[in-house]
């Protein structure tokens, strides 16, 4: 999940914890606590600045199938440009085929790059 996502969860909790118990008693009933890695923060953030100032024709984006913060930046990447997640330099099979994980699927699926027009 990203760490938007969590935080705009954390204070969904925290208002209807308000409104049930109310705002004075609020601390015996929430607490919160920002465990969110920094690193998977800034890298998030670093691919929607790069999103956002450079026109780009594809994204690459290298990690492990099952690492869910992998997964998070080809799903953001996904949503602006066309995104190919792969495991491992291995998945460049040639100048023509990307072995790649579809994005939001456990499929794998060998891709022609040849006459593609980026």
């Amino acid at each position: 999940m990203l760490m938007s996502e969590s935080l705009e969860i954390g204070e969904m909790l925290k208002q209807a914890m308000t409104d049930r118990y109310g705002a004075e008693a609020l601390a015996a009933h929430y607490r919160a606590f920002d465990t969110i890695c920094s690193a998977t923060q800034d890298r998030q953030d670093a691919v929607v600045h790069l999103l956002d100032e450079h026109r780009l024709d594809l994204m690459i984006v290298v990690g492990g199938y099952n690492s869910s913060n992998t997964q998070n930046l080809a799903r953001i990447c996904a949503a602006r440009v066309p995104t190919y997640h792969v495991a491992d330099d291995e998945c460049l099979v040639s100048a023509d085929e990307i072995r790649h994980r579809a994005v939001g699927s456990k499929s794998r699926i060998d891709t022609g790059m040849a006459g593609r027009n980026w």
